[in-house]
């Protein structure tokens, strides 16, 4: 260990633009090297590291190994880690993504040559000589401005187990740029499509420095537009998350200011929306508090939660549903919901006036090789008296083979009828292919078809039926190498297939904090979509809106 630090500073010393290190082979390096301003790279830089990693060895809890890292935790600074299911994790401080899931997949205890080239504009990628998955980015590089340590191998909780015989650091400005690499992302979605008209996308709700997410539309009776969301927040994970509500009264076109109409005592979250055929409104939504996991760097969470009594914690934790008689204007006391499984959109209406909720729940499972495990499974119920009581139709919906067989595969679910009663439903699923799976039922929910594999990438669903019975669905997209932003698909065939050939654009983005769309019909034949994403790089989240048609 003494000569390899020798040689490091040495190196620096002198070019003060590279620095190397070799380790043994076979052997996790466990290195720490102090602050070092020739480590900071203001320009960028490229890294360059043979490795080799025991996948299976991975703590599933903290689920990283860490190859190296500059920072005081993996999102200070820059740093490369790999995920146990085999994919490389690149988080580079100050620009959009930051947090970057590389798409290959790589095979344990194999040895493997990456080439990361950091710059200004993008993040390049060679596995073995070959790019691939390399994305462009917004922002600044900012981990120049941190006087951190290095790491090389395990790092905290995140321990690497495997080889890493070589690592090489060189700033950008000294070596020669590969020819290629990724285009820009879009900023805005072309207007005209293959199937679809953009006419609009602007930003409907914004809360200065909060986070806003998951929103669900509804059309009412009287013309207005309401979009219930999960508003007022730190971000993605806090305690502070309340159901709130904002209107237009012109397709769209302009939004009031918000206005919070559920409020627990834990993180309110996922708010769904439907009108009932006598004209009242149900919103329903979910608590949580996973925020008291992730406390660090928040020193008013804890004392959050030393006010909270353990009672208070059971009495609010679940689903629970409000109602308005008076178009939203005014909301009931929350009611605390049993026999329903949480879905981001709410429960739909079906034709004969009851309430449909195909939803997930977790349970224990004996795995094989992954021993016990938390099992998600997709379940329906159904309420005939306007969500005051539900019953299940259907425990577990049956997924394919081998696909259910690891922890959190499927979540997020949502359905529609179509005209002749059929349930249509789409699954997100967090498998290798991305690929949202669908089921279909015929008894009205009772029984459901083998969830199989869809075209449609991204996540997660909301099924609108339009009047000449095309099926539109609409999702999110978090994967650099597919796009970042709001997609829409369309069936012709009452969800049998989709046309991913020809997926809608509505929204692109920079960032993968984004999604939940949800769609209503306007009387003019357009579609109106709410979601949430981040406009720039360093801004919180903002709720979106965009006006479109499909042509065809």
């Amino acid at each position: 260990m003494k000569n390899r630090v020798v040689a490091f500073i040495v190196l620096c010393s002198t070019a003060l633009a590279a620095a190397e290190w070799t380790f043994p082979a076979g052997k996790d390096p466990a290195s720490v090297f102090p602050p070092d301003q020739a480590l900071a790279f203001p320009d960028g830089f490229k890294a360059t590291v043979r490795f080799s990693c025991d996948l299976g060895k991975i703590d599933r809890r903290t689920r990283f190994g860490n190859l190296f890292c500059r920072g005081a935790d993996f999102h200070d600074g820059y740093c490369v880690m790999v995920r146990y299911d085999g994919f490389l994790l690149i988080d580079i401080l100050g620009v959009d993504p930051q947090y970057y899931m590389h798409p290959t997949k790589l095979e344990s205890n194999r040895e493997y040559l990456l080439e990361l080239y950091v710059t200004k504009s993008a993040v390049r990628v060679f596995i073995d000589g070959k790019e691939t998955g390399s994305f462009t980015h917004e922002g600044e590089l900012e981990f120049a401005k941190k006087s951190t340590p290095l790491r090389i191998g395990s790092m905290g909780g995140y321990a690497f187990f495997g080889s890493l015989p070589y690592l090489k650091l060189e700033a950008i400005s000294q070596i020669t740029m590969p020819p290629g690499g990724p285009k820009p992302a879009p900023r805005e979605a072309p207007r005209v499509q293959p199937r679809a008209q953009i006419k609009w996308s602007k930003t409907i709700c914004k809360q200065p420095d909060c986070y806003i997410g998951w929103p669900t539309v509804c059309r009412l009776k009287n013309g207005d537009v309401l979009a219930v969301f999960s508003g007022d927040r730190d971000g993605h994970i806090c305690p502070w998350g309340k159901v709130q509500m904002i209107r237009s009264s012109d397709e769209g076109e302009n939004w009031s200011e918000p206005v919070t109409i559920a409020n627990s005592p834990l993180d309110d979250r996922d708010a769904g929306i439907v009108q009932m055929p006598d004209g009242e409104l149900i919103v329903t939504w979910f608590t949580s508090m996973y925020w008291a996991k992730h406390m660090k760097n928040h020193p008013d969470w804890p004392r959050h939660l030393a006010k909270l009594a353990s009672e208070t914690v059971k009495q609010w934790t679940g689903d629970f549903l409000i109602r308005s008689r008076d178009d939203g204007r005014t909301w009931t006391k929350p009611e605390k919901l049993s026999n329903y499984a949480q879905t981001p959109h709410g429960p739909i209406l079906l034709k004969d006036g009851a309430l449909l909720q195909i939803g997930r729940t977790t349970t224990i499972a004996d795995g094989n090789a992954n021993g016990r495990f938390a099992k998600t499974i997709i379940t329906v119920s159904r309420s005939r008296d306007a969500g005051r009581t539900w019953e299940v139709l259907c425990p577990e919906i049956p997924a394919a083979p081998g696909e259910n067989d690891a922890p959190s595969m499927f979540h997020e679910p949502h359905a529609v009828e179509l005209a002749d009663g059929t349930l249509v439903g789409l699954v997100r699923y967090h498998g290798d292919d991305h690929c949202m799976r669908a089921t279909r039922s015929v008894d009205g929910g009772k029984t459901w078809t083998t969830m199989e594999k869809t075209p449609m990438i991204g996540l997660p669903p909301h099924l609108l039926a339009l009047p000449d019975g095309k099926l539109v669905n609409v999702y999110g997209r978090r994967i650099a190498q597919f796009g970042y932003g709001e997609f829409a698909c369309i069936s012709d065939d009452g969800g049998k297939t989709w046309d991913a050939a020809n997926e809608i654009m509505l929204q692109p983005s920079s960032n993968d904090d984004l999604g939940y769309p949800a769609s209503c019909l306007l009387p003019d034949g357009d579609l109106l979509t709410v979601y949430y994403q981040k406009r720039a790089p360093k801004e919180k989240t903002v709720l979106m809106a965009t006006r479109w048609r499909v042509t065809r």
